[in-house]
């Protein structure tokens, strides 16, 4: 089990009891989610999947459908949460999408996609989040 702690700042949110590799993955988008709630997103779905790929979380903002990408790293020597999202990732996303707006039959292409990137210091129990609204 574990908890989060809400900060005096929006992006930074503390964590605990951190457990194996599996766990940690589990957490990211646990704080994800929060995150997004605390921006004002209604979360819609998780871990939707499909034959292309996940869909971590799928949320709504306004009236808008956001399909997030969460990517987060444990240790800084690791490199950016950042470059985990490129181009042929971002294709399969892309297909992941469609799949999943035919399988709720939703014909609305104003959908947005999102990458909240992750940045967890284990030794701090802490997370720093940046939000990329319309990524790519």
């Amino acid at each position: 089990m574990y908890n989060l702690l809400a900060t005096n700042s929006p992006d930074v949110i503390i964590f605990l009891d951190m457990k194996s590799t599996r766990e940690k993955g589990k957490i990211a988008e646990d704080i994800a989610c929060e995150y997004l709630l605390r921006k004002g997103c209604e979360i819609v779905a998780r871990n939707f999947y499909t034959r292309f790929g996940e869909i971590d979380i799928v949320c709504k903002e306004d009236d808008q459908l956001v399909f997030c990408e969460v990517k987060a790293k444990f240790h800084e020597y690791q490199g950016l949460p950042e470059e985990e999202f490129h181009q042929e990732k971002y294709e399969r996303f892309q297909s992941a999408i469609f799949s999943y707006l035919l399988s709720h039959s939703i014909n609305d292409d104003t959908y947005r996609i999102d990458l909240l990137a992750m940045q967890l210091d284990e030794r701090k129990k802490e997370c720093t989040v940046r939000h990329y609204r319309n990524y790519y």
